[in-house]
């Protein structure tokens, strides 16, 4: 099956539901949007819809940092990684590359470096510490002491209060903590959110869409130089739709039939840093600028799911199985960093098209050959990615939680199988 028919199929049920309960449902225009009270050290507090900088604005937006600590790095053999870790580049080195390897081999650096990423639904909340000792408070009520690797936590925040016109820009380090909650149904949005179709090289897609990694509101702007070298700037609102005419042209059409060819800038050519849609029942797809084709925009979708409906607070657990026929159930811990059902499996199709998965919506991993993976879904759709640590490239195996005593760690060309639990 498919990953295009399986969500056809879910779309045509929904339909079909709604149809015979003779109700138009209408989606809520602000459920999708973040919403939180920061708090400063005084002890003041304001709440807002919250933004990261014009980038992350909803709650299926991905937050990421690094963990300060190997959290399960413990329960792994450390002398069995390094060893592991020198063959795998050994295989396609040679002699001079590996005696510079011997040479610069560092004990410290044998895990490598443990990434968190959670979508922002699955948070709680956010202490921060001046930006070096900051921790997030996670759906399961766990606190992960987080830094470095990507921005999310050192960015600029804006903070849209009702019945102000303009947001306030407020400093990461001047901040105690961010506590979120659900977007109130009395507050107006700040914009609404963009929802679209995606044809792409590999296929075509609905949902939200975040353009260049960043405009995913209707007051975002695409930038462009058009023919004659002016500079036009367009609310994305009045967009309705992009194409790509060339490598480095895209032909844009706005919501009043004009067509303009624009140029020049990282919105409209290569340089463009992807095109994100949110599709449901898979999680987040990036589609690079070579595989993209063409983006229609529609309105009236609402802006996503509601933030009660995360509740994907339980520790990862199921069954793995390997090649020696052994089989070992209970508590999960994937490449030694991600252990709940909130985390993220990350790989790229061959189409070159990065998936970020929720793994509540895995339900088996089957590694393959050559770095690749096997993923099926919930849904009953089928992936096989590869190219990303989670699917073979470096990952660090996985630990199996099967009693009271300490986990066996099972590296990662030993696993045949790993059937998740609901």
């Amino acid at each position: 099956m498919t990953i295009h028919r399986t969500l056809l199929a879910s779309v045509l049920m929904l339909l079909i539901a709604s149809v015979a309960a003779g109700v138009a449902a209408e989606p809520n225009p602000s459920a999708g949007f973040i919403h939180a009270t920061v708090t400063w050290p005084s002890g003041q507090s304001r709440s807002g819809y919250l933004r990261w900088e014009n980038e992350e604005a909803y709650w299926d937006d991905l937050f990421h940092s690094g963990y300060r600590d190997a959290v399960w790095g413990e329960y792994v053999d450390l002398d069995e990684m390094k060893k592991l870790k020198r063959d795998e580049y050994f295989k396609t080195h040679g002699l001079l590359d590996r005696l510079a390897y011997a040479l610069n081999e560092d004990d410290d650096d044998v895990l490598g470096r443990l990434i968190f990423v959670s979508r922002f639904g699955d948070l709680r909340a956010i202490e921060i510490h001046d930006g070096d000792d900051d921790f997030v408070v996670t759906a399961d009520g766990a606190r992960h002491q987080i830094g470095g690797y990507a921005r999310d936590a050192g960015s600029p925040l804006l903070l849209y209060v009702a019945g102000e016109d303009q947001p306030k820009r407020i400093r990461w380090n001047d901040l105690a903590r961010i506590e979120f909650s659900p977007a109130p149904v009395d507050q107006e949005p700040y914009a609404e959110r963009l929802w679209g179709t995606l044809e792409t090289t590999g296929g075509t897609f609905e949902g939200f869409i975040q353009w260049d990694k960043s405009e995913n509101t209707s007051r975002d702007e695409l930038d462009g130089q058009d023919d004659e070298g002016n500079d036009v700037e367009l609310p994305m609102g009045r967009i309705r739709s992009i194409s790509k005419t060339r490598q480095n042209t895209a032909r844009v059409e706005t919501t009043d039939g004009r067509i303009q060819v624009l140029r020049g800038t990282n919105d409209v050519n290569s340089d463009n840093r992807g095109i994100m849609i949110e599709v449901e029942e898979v999680g987040k797809i990036t589609v690079p600028w070579n595989r993209f084709e063409r983006v229609t925009f529609e309105s009236g979708h609402g802006s996503g799911r509601g933030r009660e409906s995360y509740d994907h607070a339980a520790t990862l657990s199921g069954t793995l199985r390997t090649h020696e026929g052994e089989a070992m159930s209970g508590q999960l811990v994937l490449d030694l960093d991600e252990g709940f059902a909130w985390d993220l499996f990350n790989g790229t199709d061959r189409d070159g098209l990065d998936y970020d998965i929720p793994l509540h919506e895995i339900v088996r991993l089957q590694p393959g050959d050559e770095g690749t993976c096997r993923v099926t879904l919930r849904s009953g759709a089928e992936l096989v990615l590869q190219g990303q640590q989670d699917t073979g490239i470096r990952n660090r195996g996985a630990l199996v939680f099967a009693g009271d005593g300490r986990p066996e760690h099972v590296v990662w060309s030993r696993i045949e199988s790993i059937e998740l639990d609901p």
